[in-house]
């Protein structure tokens, strides 16, 4: 694959993110939870700590070793006012020191306490620009946080005559412990944990679509592939349960009518009869649209005969409600235990349908097979054979025996641009006409942003029919042919 197929482009990568959209939601819930419960860890954690926030304010005053002021004099003046305040930014410097704290807890002979533990927790703030300034420190014990801040005052006291020959600073108010949660739940934590999910599931989602690349844009189909797109069909719950015969008109049994009538067209006009559908992998819908065509086909009065060439996953009968026995079958009739007439099922006087049972070693699709459905086919107008998905089942290829032409059918964000390419280098290998593709179960982006149900499957639930296997019907036995 080139290049320019392997090209993410912008809208995919918002395709990927709204389309996998609940492994988004479920990142972020898990992510939320993980914030919460780290939250809820560091409260814990908070709590055990114990701790106490101490308060206490205290006035710096211009005081020298004799307790008098600078000024000279017993009691202060308007001088010696001026210049405590000019001193108690440094008042305040000194008592948050490396110094002044190592000092204060080598006096109280604390073991294990750390100058940085007590700077960390204490926070000095001035008050109004005056000589007052106020303490706040947070500790785990309430009368060890007390001496602390009481050898605090007295150390920078002694600081402050040894080194500046003045200032003294005085309690205004003694310390006060109150008991504060040592954590706190942080609901901007959780915010954060919850952005964080939601970014690594949209980079998964975008990883996924990297590795996993889709047919996103049906036109790729015409510009990588050079594959015409004969009709697209957007996902509609209803023809998962529908019966072929009873579609109700509207927007979805247009989108099938017109599929079925280009097909038409192209047959008639390329002088066609016999056509296969196939796909790059299972589970794209084959079955169920191919039973939906050949009902509208059988309705212009042409003889459209249905096969089911898929062994290994017989869906046709189901479709269509048939009590399936061995009889009935492709099966008997190419063993010889039926004729024509008991093996094709007649549904409508313009529809028939040769089924296929599943057996425990299903038939290979070989010449002699290939014969007995071109015997079959030769009084129809049309015959349609759903065949298995050509990029896991090489044998599809051998159906050029017996078709005029071939349909591609690819569902809408399924099989990947690597398993398109590779089916359709295969198909195209037996140089057998393309009559194009058809897109089933096209999103547009907008809807896939609004989508928030798991599609139903494009499938119709199989009824069990009651059937025998070859080996079965041989020992006389009854079974159920679909478990």
């Amino acid at each position: 694959m080139n290049n320019e197929k392997a090209t993410i482009r912008l809208n995919d990568i918002i395709y990927s993110v709204f389309d996998g959209k609940w492994i988004v939601a479920a990142c972020t819930v898990l992510a939320l939870l993980a914030g919460i419960l780290f939250s809820a860890v560091g409260y814990v954690r908070g709590e055990m700590s114990k701790q106490y926030k101490f308060e206490a304010s205290v006035i710096v005053s211009s005081q020298i070793k004799n307790s008098a002021f600078s000024t000279d004099t017993p009691h202060p003046i308007k001088d010696d006012i001026s210049l405590a305040k000019e001193i108690t930014e440094q008042a305040m410097y000194i008592m948050k020191s490396d110094k002044a704290v190592s000092t204060a807890v080598e006096k109280l002979g604390m073991v294990g306490v750390s100058a940085k533990s007590i700077k960390n927790n204490l926070t000095l703030t001035r008050y109004n620009d005056s000589q007052i300034f106020e303490i706040s420190f947070l500790w785990r014990s309430k009368d060890e946080g007390v001496k602390i801040l009481k050898a605090l005052e007295d150390t920078t006291n002694d600081i402050l005559l040894s080194t500046m020959m003045i200032g003294h600073v005085v309690s205004v108010n003694d310390p006060t412990a109150t008991y504060i949660f040592g954590g706190k739940l942080s609901i901007s934590t959780w915010l954060i944990f919850a952005l964080a999910g939601a970014a690594v599931g949209a980079a998964i989602c975008v990883i996924k679509r990297m590795f996993h690349q889709t047919l996103l844009w049906t036109e790729d189909l015409e510009a990588f592939f050079d594959l015409e797109v004969l009709e697209t069909i957007q996902f509609d719950p209803k023809l998962a349960q529908a019966d072929p015969f009873t579609i109700e008109p509207g927007y979805l049994d247009a989108e099938i009518s017109s599929a079925a009538y280009i097909l038409l067209n192209r047959i008639e006009r390329a002088g066609i009869k016999t056509v296969f559908i196939t796909s790059a992998g299972r589970k794209e819908g084959r079955s169920t649209l191919l039973a939906d065509w050949a009902v509208k086909l059988s309705e212009t009065g042409k003889h459209v005969l249905l096969v089911d060439c898929d062994f290994s996953n017989p869906s046709l009968a189901p479709l269509f409600h048939v009590d399936l026995k061995y009889e009935n079958t492709l099966n008997a009739l190419f063993n010889g235990d039926s004729d024509v007439s008991d093996a094709v099922v007649r549904l409508t006087p313009c529809l028939s349908l040769l089924p296929y049972i599943l057996e425990e070693t299903p038939d290979p699709l070989s010449l002699p097979m290939l014969q007995v459905i071109e015997s079959v086919a030769e009084t129809y107008d049309l015959v349609l054979i759903d065949a298995a998905p050509v990029g896991s089942n090489a044998e599809v290829l051998r159906l050029n025996a017996i078709a005029d032409a071939a349909l591609f059918l690819v569902k809408y964000d399924s099989a990947s641009i690597v398993e398109i390419e590779n089916a359709l280098t295969r198909l195209r290998k037996i140089n057998l006409p393309i009559l194009g593709a058809v897109v089933n179960g096209t999103k547009s982006l907008r809807s896939v942003m609004l989508e928030f149900k798991k599609p139903t499957r494009i499938f119709r639930k199989r009824e069990k029919n009651g059937s025998g296997t070859r080996t079965q019907k041989r020992e006389g036995e009854k079974t159920k042919a679909y478990k």
